[in-house]
Formats: C-alpha cells, structure tokens, sequence
C-alpha cells in the first residue's frame, strides 16, 4: 500500500492530479516466476524507469497546467520500504526522454532544445539525485523535444535524438559533441539505439523506415518492413539479434550478424515500447496490455529475399544421421532471373553469392537438380576414378530463354550447353524414380524434363560421351494438342513412367502415361496415354507441385488450400 513519509508533502505534487496504481514487476530469470506489488500514487508518471540494484523507481511528471513549463522527479521505494514516495523534486523544464547510465552514476534528462544531467550517487541513501549542469553546445532549437536518447557504450557516449538530429554527445573523459547527423529522410526521427558488438546505430522514422549506420554513420541498411511510426528498437548481445516494433502491431527480429530480416509476428495491438529483460526475455506493452516473450529462432533459416522466389532447391550433404541427411547449400531462383546460393551450415542461412546472366537471352528461366548415381551414368562399365567420384555430387542444371539446358555445378562432369527447346524453357525437372525393376527403364533410373514456349514436353537421358564429359539424349517428346491449353505449362513433374503437367490458364494438373512398346515392335518406342484430372481442379491458381516416388503420389498446391492425386505401383 502507499504510505507517504512525514513532511513529504506529496499532496503539492501538481494539483488536480489523479490518482494512479503502480505495479511492480519482479522477475526470477530462471523460473519465469513473476511478483508483483501494487499501490496506490496521487500522480499520473508520463515516464517511469527501474533501478533494479538500489530497488527503487523513478518516476516522471510533467506539469500541464498553467504557464510554467517544469516537471517533477518522484523517487519511489519498493515492497521492502512499503512502496512509500521518498523524496520529490522540480525539475525545470518538461520532460521527453530519460536515460539512466549505471556505470557513471548520472541520470540524463531531455527537455526542450536541452539534457539536464543529474549525479545519482546519492540515490543508493535514497535521496534525490542532484544536478549538475546542462550539455553545452546542442545543437537543437529551444522548442525542439529530445524525444529518445540511447547509450553508446563503447564510445562512452550518450545518442541524443530530435526529430531534426541525432547528435552523439561524449561523457567520459571529455564532455563533447561528436557529430550531429541531420536528418536524411523525408520522415521524422522517432527512435535510436545502439548495439556496441558490432558498433551499429539504428535509427527509427515515422513512417516505419529503419536505417542502419556504421560507426563513421555511413548508411548500411535501409529497412521498411514497419508501415507505421517505429516505437522501439532494441537488441540482444547473446542472441545478436535486434527486435523493433511498430504502431502497425508488427515486431521484426533481425540478425546482426547477416543484417537479414529473421522473423515478423503481428500482435494485434499497436505497439506501444519494446524492452529486453535479459539475455532471451524480451517485453512490450500496448494500450491495455504487457506481453513478455522469449524468441525461439532455431529453426529459422532464410531471410526476405529482394525478388520473389520462383523455385527452390536444395542440396542434400554426404552427412547422415541416421534417417536424416544434412542439407549441404539451398538455391532459389528469383523471378528477376538471379540464382540465390545458401549455405545451409549456418541458421539463418546466409547468401554466399549470387548467378546471373549477362544478356537476357541466356537469362535462367529454371533450375533442376538431380543424382548422377541415379541417371544411367551409373551404368557404364568403365569410367575413370575422377568421375566415379563426380557421382556422388549432385548435378544443377539450368533452363534458359534461348531454349538450351547448361550444366552449372557438378565437379568434374562438364556438358556444353544443349539446345533442347526451339523457344524458351520454362520448366526443368528431374524425374523421381522408385528404383524398381520392371519392364519401364524409367523405374531404374532418373531423368531430366523439360518444357517450352514451343508446346513440347521433352524426356532426356544423361549420358556419357567418349571424351568423358555428358550430355543429354532424347527419350521421347510429348506434344501438346492445340486444344488443350493456349498458355504455356507452369509446372512439370514425374514418377517413374507417369508426367504430370499443369498449364497458367488452368487450375488442374495433366497426367500422361508412358508404355514402354518396345517388346513388341522391336524398336525403342513408347506409347502415351493422357489420363483426364478434371473434377479434380484447384479454386484458384496451381502454385506448386511435387512428387514422391515411394507413395506413387502428386501432390498440387494452390491458393485455396492442397489438392493431391496418387497412382497405383501398377
């Protein structure tokens, strides 16, 4: 309960002040468990801040009524001193930001156009902090409000911010002005910080832009994933990570290390501060509301990408453990034409570099990646020990607009580029294979696919020459018929002998069965059959298919939800 101590005189406090409840929060790291305790102040704070190490509470409040422009500095106790007010003190002006620096035992205070600097040592015998002086040489407009200040802790400095100036003001061993950065963007300043491993400065704008500034304040980053007045910034040294939230109910969380957005959580509620508690505890508070949370990000591996992806791809690693077999790099084609490299040892993936054509007509329109061991490379009774080795890496083989298939990875196997297409590829797929012997060759061993502007699916073998580099042998071609589609096929996939297709315009998949008739004419011939899917069609636009083999099933995604499609083994 709130006891006021005698000749206090809490009663002057600012008249007609309402009454307001205090809660304080106190937190055990290791148990999550909280306490709180609560009493009644005759003062509504505009700003409040814990000292944890003398358990006490500071609080804030600016006068609004009448001329004077002043504010008072209340200095609370905590549960062990009965929450009882302990000393009250004008300050003379009003108060926008507070910052409180333990090391140095000073309290900063910003006003109008001015920082009020306060020696605190006092407050450890729980009397009011005393005042010094006020910083010199600002460059701010008297009725310009310091709104935020953060502490810049390897440079013994303090960020002072306006919405005109971010100025970095040195306390230890002399007391300067390092420089004043105006302001840059058409948007006021809203909120700074400062992360002191990587020497970083961010500051935050209203209208949800973040900049990241080197330690020279040379612009590193420009970030817009807030679409409202940015209301915190905040970062964790063990985690290296940074969290920033917004009055648009979002909080990112970003690496410091990769400078990569990691994760975007909508609230709900417009986000008024964000705080860290300790090393993976993290808060913040909306108008009715205080939320604590802990980030759990192992699982993360990519960040948001400038383009959006088409395809994706992955490598898998020699690595096994147990059933799991480690992802060793991550492409992602985007639809500005760029091959985007991960490499998947790290969470979150970082870029290693980037692919990309010189002229549009070589432009990569798709990529496929498949197992030399499981094509009919593996076949050959007489290969040298370079390639030997050569099969056990994957193969990445790309499309292009000019209608030829490359191979773009796959140590020592090289292949010209083959001009499959007479028009632009726009699919390329390896086939999945069930690995079973049957009269099919497609059973035994995987192909590549390909579709074009030209209208033709295209089955190709990977085969070896006499020179010992590889190349692709045609299988069989499959026509469309004119009366099937008047766009071109978005997606391909195959199981063995059985090619699923779907096309821009329409939102199901095709299915053609290849026989193998051979046997009975005596020559390497196939006969396709097209089995009919419609009824089976998606509500809206096929964004993806994919195939297992072991299951003998397709599966197509869509808009709406996932629509699948499974085959008998026969």
């Amino acid at each position: 309960m709130y006891q006021p101590i005698p000749g206090s005189a809490t009663a002057t406090i600012g008249s007609g002040q309402k009454n307001s409840k205090v809660v304080i929060y106190a937190m055990n790291k290791l148990t999550d468990e909280i306490k709180t305790a609560e009493f009644i102040c005759p003062v509504q704070f505009d700003f409040m801040f814990c000292i944890p190490i003398y358990r006490l509470v500071m609080g804030f409040v600016n006068n609004k009524s009448g001329k004077k422009r002043n504010s008072h500095l209340i200095l609370i106790g905590d549960v062990s001193r009965q929450c009882a007010v302990l000393s009250k003190q004008e300050i003379s002006d009003q108060v926008h930001s507070v910052l409180y620096i333990h090391e140095q035992m000073i309290l900063l205070v910003g006003g109008l156009g001015r920082v009020l600097v306060y020696n605190t040592h006092s407050i450890q015998y729980t009397s009011q902090p005393i005042f010094i002086h006020e910083i010199p040489n600002l460059p701010f407009e008297p009725t310009e409000p310091i709104i935020h200040m953060c502490h810049v802790t390897s440079h013994k400095s303090t960020g002072l911010l306006s919405e005109r100036h971010f100025v970095l003001w040195q306390y230890s061993p002399k007391q300067t002005v390092n420089f004043d950065l105006c302001n840059p963007h058409r948007f006021d300043f809203c909120h700074c910080h400062y992360n002191s491993r990587y020497n970083y400065f961010f500051t935050g704008f209203q209208d949800g832009v973040i900049i990241l500034w080197t330690e020279a304040i040379k612009r590193l980053r420009y970030y817009h994933s807030h679409y409202k007045t940015i209301t915190g910034l905040e970062s964790s040294m063990k985690k290296d990570i940074l969290i920033s939230s917004s009055l648009d109910r979002i909080i990112n969380v970003w690496n410091l290390a990769t400078l990569q957005h990691l994760y975007r959580y909508d609230c709900g509620e417009e986000i008024l501060h964000i705080d860290v508690i300790a090393d993976n505890l993290y808060f913040y508070h909306t108008k009715t509301n205080i939320f604590v949370f802990k980030l759990y990000l192992l699982s993360t591996l990519f960040s948001l990408t400038n383009a959006r992806v088409k395809s994706l791809r992955l490598t898998l690693g020699s690595n096994r453990i147990g059933r799991i077999t480690a992802l060793s790099s991550i492409y992602t084609l985007q639809y500005n034409g760029q091959i985007i490299l991960y490499r998947a040892e790290n969470t979150p993936c970082s870029a290693e570099y980037i692919v990309e054509t010189k002229a549009e007509r070589y432009e990569i329109t798709c990529i496929a990646i498949i197992n030399p061991s499981r094509t009919h490379l593996m076949s050959i009774s007489v290969v040298t020990t370079t390639t030997k080795k050569s099969l056990e890496q994957q193969a990445i083989f790309f499309g292009h607009a000019n209608g030829k298939i490359s191979l773009f990875q796959a140590d020592s196997l090289v292949m010209k580029p083959f001009s499959a297409h007479e028009s632009t590829i726009v699919a390329l797929e390896a086939s999945r294979s069930s690995m079973e012997a049957t009269n099919t060759p497609f059973t035994t061993y995987e192909v590549l696919i390909s579709a074009g502007e030209d209208k033709f699916i295209r089955i190709w073998d990977v085969i070896m020459q006499e020179d010992e580099s590889i190349s692709l042998k045609l299988i069989v071609t499959l026509e469309q018929e004119r009366n099937i589609s008047t766009s071109p096929i978005h997606f391909i996939g195959m199981i063995d002998n059985f090619v699923v297709a779907n096309f821009m315009d329409q939102p199901f998949l095709h299915l053609w069965q290849l026989l193998n008739i051979s046997l009975i004419t005596g020559t390497e011939e196939w006969g396709i059959i097209e089995h009919p899917t419609k009824g089976s069609e998606h509500t809206g636009d096929i964004q993806a298919i994919t195939a297992t083999p072991k299951l003998k099933l397709f599966a197509s995604s869509g808009h709406e939800g996932e629509q699948q499609l499974s085959f008998d083994k026969n």
